[in-house]
């Protein structure tokens, strides 16, 4: 009973602020229909951008204070400001993530012919310690020849 004395408040003290004020009031009906105006329909686009604000405020406010139309235009302006800060922040977010990620497959890129580099040098140390072990083992096998000569 007192949500319908409520509205009944709500509706009075609209009719009584006069038409410069907006009851903030949301309508199942009207959220649920959210199209994008055409252009010729410019008084309807208006009145739909304010119905939309109007709700979103009703959501977060008491629904017995209405908002003047002064006010739901400052409404209107500061979320439209805060969109486009919204959307300077995102390209610049989207383009540090570009240039992070360019950068990262640059270094594994580098990493990895780093890697292919040193592990050639390796092979190639490896074979040359290993061609050096089997002319030592050969000196080594002439020299035992020798002393067991000369004994």
């Amino acid at each position: 009973m007192e949500a319908a004395t409520a509205q009944d408040d709500a509706d009075e003290s609209g009719q009584a602020l006069g038409e410069s004020w907006l009851n903030l009031t949301a309508s199942a009906t009207g959220s649920a229909k959210q199209k994008s105006p055409e252009p010729s329909e410019s008084f309807h686009s208006q009145m739909e951008e304010k119905r939309i604000v109007m709700e979103y405020a009703c959501e977060h406010t008491m629904p017995l204070y209405p908002l003047c139309e002064s006010c739901t235009s400052q409404v209107m302006a500061e979320l439209a400001a805060e969109r486009d800060q919204a959307r300077k922040d995102c390209e610049t977010y989207e383009a540090q993530f570009k240039l992070i990620s360019k950068s990262v497959q640059d270094e594994d890129s580098n990493s990895r012919e780093q890697i292919e580099e040193d592990l050639r040098q390796a092979e190639e140390e490896e074979q040359a310690l290993i061609e050096k072990s089997s002319a030592l083992e050969l000196e080594r096998n002439a020299l035992r020849k020798k002393m067991n000569e000369l004994e």
